[in-house]
């Protein structure tokens, strides 16, 4: 019966920590975690080691939670899932890569998010974001950009999406810095927002109908 018991107490513990390692279903981002230099430990802009802090070859949620820099920039990712175990994540830069839908929300502590050069990027889905500062989205394959609700939200950068039509902006009471040149829009309206200072709207050559506020 001791021998039982120890057996299924072994398998419990391994089945405990099993279940802490991230699948991550896209074998570039996870190569790029384990394998590059993909975390900024300092916070001085520049990634300085990996996310596999123990090197035992995988991404335990525990790793994941003390990660709060991360640049996987020109890593060939198509597939992020696996990022909402990041959950203390400040910085997140995803461009140049392959990446055709991305979502991300509940990121409490997100401040910048760039998910620019990505030239299949057709969907972005963002939500949650309380303390989201900046967005940089240009150069993707967007036909729809919308948010809503981002209070800290100051900077969107989403020039050079060619098929980008529709914009729909609600609840941004800082955004000072709007730039989307060589865009689809027929027409755009930002006379709500009462903190623009840099605006930039060129070679939108469908764009009939500009409003602005004094």
């Amino acid at each position: 019966i001791m021998r039982s018991l120890f057996i299924i107490m072994l398998g419990l513990i391994y089945c405990s920590g099993y279940t802490q390692i991230i699948n991550f279903p896209d074998p570039n981002f996870k190569i790029a975690l384990l394998l590059t230099k993909s975390v900024d430990s300092n916070g001085d802009g520049f990634a300085d080691i990996d996310a596999d802090l123990n090197n035992d070859g995988e991404i335990d949620q525990s790793e994941a939670l003390k990660v709060k820099n991360l640049d996987v920039s020109y890593k060939g990712v198509i597939n992020l899932e696996g990022i909402n175990y990041f959950d203390s994540l400040i910085n997140l830069n995803c461009s140049n890569n392959k990446l055709t839908n991305l979502d991300i929300q509940n990121f409490i502590f997100l401040k910048s998010l760039n998910c620019s050069y990505n030239d299949d990027l057709v969907n972005i889905k963002l939500d949650s974001l309380p303390n989201l500062n900046i967005l940089f989205c240009a150069e993707s394959n967007l036909k729809v950009l919308t948010l809503n609700n981002f209070p800290e939200l100051k900077n969107i950068g989403c020039s050079d999406n060619a098929f980008l039509e529709t914009i729909n902006l609600k609840n941004l009471p800082k955004l000072n810095s709007f730039s989307a040149d060589g865009c689809r829009f027929s027409s755009l309206d930002f006379r709500d927002f009462k903190e623009l200072t840099s605006f930039s709207c060129s070679n939108n050559l469908y764009l009939k109908e500009l409003k602005l506020g004094i």
